[in-house]
């Protein structure tokens, strides 16, 4: 189980076309800002649940992959690659190298033009680490 700080947010999802659930409820992990779970309600479900106390059944999404209580990091690295977008397989190849730590590629930035530069292309990399290993290294970079 997992005990940390989430925040909860409430929406109305709006649209030209009838919406049988309309009102929505986020919860997200305060530390990765991934969303745990989202829930929809109808009007008269969302009124129930608040005026009394009551057990009531909603939609739900539930992300079980969600990377609770670790923070998130990323960096750019500039991966060596020739012009043009390439195959999906060429850019899986290009960025394995950098891959490694945890360290993963965002490999859409192979598709924006903006990132590419002489002979190679501007990559992000992310990653999930624990909270205790992001304060350490912080500490250690000072």
């Amino acid at each position: 189980m997992y005990k940390g700080e989430a925040t909860i947010r409430f929406t109305r999802i709006h649209s030209n076309q009838e919406v049988p659930r309309p009102v929505s409820i986020e919860i997200t992990d305060s530390v990765s800002g991934d969303v745990i779970a989202q829930l929809y309600l109808s009007d008269a479900e969302f009124g129930h649940a608040l005026s009394s106390p009551s057990e009531i059944s909603c939609e739900a999404k539930v992300y079980t992959e969600a990377h609770l209580g670790m923070t998130h990091e990323t960096k750019k690295l500039t991966v060596p690659w020739k012009p043009g977008r390439g195959t999906p397989e060429e850019r899986r190849k290009a960025v394995e190298p950098f891959e490694i730590d945890g360290w993963l590629a965002s490999l859409g930035d192979f598709e924006n033009h903006h990132n590419w530069g002489a002979g190679v292309c501007y990559v992000t990399f992310f990653r999930y680490v624990s909270v205790d290993e992001a304060e350490t290294k912080q500490v250690a970079n000072g």
